[in-house]
């Protein structure tokens, strides 16, 4: 009887550690699964591009070519074995971080309408569609191409089939449409009266030229200077807002940001008077605001 009740309280003993265990289990793989949610939707980072899987993670930036294999390592420990830092690069100043210094150029120099490769430390840029990109996805490079040696993301040397290709690349800025013509690159907002207007009769009635404002030196033409300058202030990362002819500067979503859309200015703010685009004064309610933003500028 003795044995029978010691072998009744091994079975119950073994079976609480057992329960306990399946627990335990339980729990563990619905923290996995939570770790692994986090990192897996592109759709909650505000910096995705396409080709790339990127998340925010201690106020850095990460990012990955989608077909990475260091992305999986990434979701299931925090960071891949090897990785290389970036420091204030990024969108609104943000440093980055990846598994290589040509992924994070690579993600730098992506934009749309433009099919961006690092090839042997090089950024090769050319437009989505053209002769100049079969040519190089066929035989590695166009027969026509051209050098500009350090112009590229963190002073990397750039390829491209013209000029005119890496002009109106560097011009291309979300919201505003862009074109480089005789020498000079038109600018206008998306989807205004000034851009139908092109779009149906290749012209606009009324237009401004800003000599040497543009890229690399080169004139600018639009519907007016306003254009111009909302154009030159827009930079990946920061909200900008042009008011009485200055810049006001914040970090997208943020309380100042949201005090300014209400009352028209902050409690409080710093100035920084030409400093900004077009020689323009910068203002915005953080010291540190104004500092990144007037780092991505240069």
């Amino acid at each position: 009887m003795q044995a029978s009740e010691e072998s009744m309280n091994h079975f119950r003993t073994l079976s609480h550690l057992i329960c306990a265990s399946i627990i335990l289990l339980a729990i563990s793989g619905c923290s996995r699964s939570s770790h692994a949610a986090t990192h897996d939707s592109k759709s909650d980072c505000p910096y995705s591009k396409d080709g790339f899987f990127t998340q925010v993670h201690d106020g850095r930036l990460w990012v990955f070519a989608e077909d990475s294999e260091s992305i999986a390592e990434f979701k299931s420990v925090g960071e891949p074995a090897k990785s290389v830092t970036s420091i204030g690069v990024g969108p609104g100043g943000m440093t980055i971080r990846s598994d290589s210094k040509a992924s994070i150029i690579a993600y730098l120099g992506a934009k749309p309408s433009f099919y961006t490769e690092v090839v042997d430390g090089r950024l090769w840029i050319l437009k989505q569609g053209s002769e100049a990109l079969k040519e190089f996805k066929d035989v590695g490079e166009p027969g026509k191409n051209t050098t500009f040696i350090g112009t590229g993301p963190l002073g990397t040397t750039v390829r491209t089939d013209s000029k005119e290709t890496f002009l109106t690349y560097l011009a291309s800025k979300a919201g505003f449409w862009v074109k480089y013509d005789d020498g000079r690159i038109w600018i206008l907002k998306e989807n205004s009266e000034a851009h139908k207007q092109m779009n149906s009769q290749g012209d606009i009635a009324k237009n401004v030229t800003l000599i040497g404002k543009g890229p690399m030196g080169t004139s600018i033409r639009s519907d007016d200077k306003e254009t111009v300058l909302e154009w030159a202030a827009t930079v990946d990362g920061f909200n900008t807002y042009i008011r009485e002819g200055r810049i006001w500067i914040f970090m997208p979503g943020s309380e100042h940001e949201q005090e300014f859309l209400k009352i028209g200015e902050p409690a409080k703010s710093v100035t920084k008077v030409g400093a900004g685009p077009m020689g323009c004064t910068l203002r915005a309610a953080e010291r540190d605001v104004i500092a990144r933003y007037m780092s991505a500028i240069r």
